[in-house]
């Protein structure tokens, strides 16, 4: 790991500065702490990745943001689910 890259991974937010955000922490009552911080592991952890393997785009708060409101916006949605019927009630 070159200097750049440790430079740029100090960019990086961490967990709880994200999660007291009010844009993000709102989502806590509908998905529940354990969810959101799941979703904001799995950005942050994509753009450490994107970083140790040599991407040079510049490390934006804006669009880190922006993609765990994406993520989160897209899990509180409702939608059906398959599930699987059990109780031999056709339905």
């Amino acid at each position: 790991m070159n200097q750049i890259q440790r430079e740029r991974l100090r960019q990086l937010p961490a967990m709880d500065e994200v999660l007291s955000l009010q844009s993000i922490s709102c989502y806590e009552s509908r998905l529940g702490r354990k969810s959101v911080k799941s979703v904001v592991s799995d950005v942050i952890g994509e753009f450490r990745k994107s970083i140790l393997e040599g991407n040079t785009s510049p490390v934006s708060l804006e669009n880190i943001h922006s993609e765990i409101e994406k993520r989160l916006r897209r899990h509180s949605r409702r939608s059906p689910r398959k599930v699987i019927n059990l109780s031999l009630i056709h339905i």
